[in-house]
């Protein structure tokens, strides 16, 4: 073996290993106001989220995730653009216990998302409808396309199928 290798002897200092809920927690502590998030716009726009606001936010939603039933394993789709709030969904699922499924906002058609819903066997749904509710006509569309007609509730002027499948993210 190589004397570059690490392989060639063990490490003499062990890793301090940690999870990432335990991670965002102590830094929340640790770095409360330094920014970890930052976000730029197209236009020009700024947006950042500090460690503690990002555990502060993260931890609401997960809280509300297990409130609603996501219990540790469950599947949750997070569909939306890139934005700070995604970042939030993210570590909210994570906090819950449950398992992201990524869907990008570039899915379009219903049959598509349904068959990634399907297949990963998704609880429930983490939208973020984008900066000024940007996306928010499309997700919809998107969404409400590949669900039965039953039990409808509006929502912000539109009509949602199997309401409690959708937690809303709001930018």
């Amino acid at each position: 073996m190589s004397k570059l290798s690490y392989l060639s002897k063990p490490r003499e200092k062990p890793h301090r290993y940690c999870t990432i809920t335990k991670l965002i927690q102590k830094n929340s502590q640790r770095f409360r106001d330094l920014e970890i998030l930052i976000h730029r716009g197209i236009d020009g726009s700024r947006d950042a989220m500090t460690y503690k606001e990002l555990y502060v936010e993260a931890s609401k939603l997960a809280k509300f995730l297990v409130y609603k039933g996501i219990q540790k394993g469950d599947k949750i789709a997070l569909f939306g653009p890139n934005t700070l709030e995604w970042v939030v969904g993210e570590l909210a699922i994570i906090l819950a216990g449950g398992v992201a499924v990524h869907v990008t906002i570039s899915v379009t058609d219903a049959r598509d998302l349904w068959d990634i819903f399907r297949q990963a066997d998704c609880k429930a749904f983490l939208i973020d409808p984008g900066k000024g509710e940007a996306f928010l006509d499309a997700i919809f569309a998107v969404t409400c396309a590949f669900l039965a007609p039953t039990s409808f509730k509006t929502v912000q002027g539109h009509r949602l199928e199997r309401r409690d499948s959708f937690v809303s993210q709001g930018s």
